[in-house]
C-alpha cells in the first residue's frame, strides 16, 4: 500500500517539474507532448492531495481509480521522455 502512496507524491513532483524541462528547446512533437502532460496534471496533484489529506486522517489507502491516474500519468511522463532521448533533446 505505502508505494502507491510515495509514488502519486514523488510523481506529482515530477509533473510540477517536467513540462519545463521538457519544452527547452522542444520541438512541435515534444511540445505536444508537454501539453499532454499539463492537461494530466490536474488529476495527479488530486491525487496526491488525497494521499496527504488520509495521511493526515492517519490513513495509507489510494483508490484503484487513483491508482490508474498515477499509472497513465507515469506513462505518459514516461514516454515523453523517451520522446525526447529519441528525438535527440536531451539536456
Amino acid at each position: 500500500q505505502g508505494r502507491a502512496e510515495l509514488a502519486a507524491l514523488c510523481l506529482e513532483r515530477a509533473y510540477a517539474l517536467a513540462p519545463a524541462e521538457l519544452a527547452a528547446g522542444a520541438g512541435p512533437e515534444i511540445t505536444r507532448r508537454v501539453e499532454e502532460l499539463r492537461t494530466l496534471a490536474d488529476g495527479v496533484r488530486g491525487v496526491a492531495a488525497a494521499v496527504i489529506d488520509a495521511a493526515g486522517r492517519g490513513e495509507a489507502t489510494i483508490s484503484e481509480a487513483q491508482a490508474g491516474t498515477v499509472d497513465h500519468a507515469l506513462g505518459r511522463l514516461e514516454a515523453a521522455l523517451r520522446a525526447r532521448a529519441l528525438l535527440g533533446q536531451s539536456h
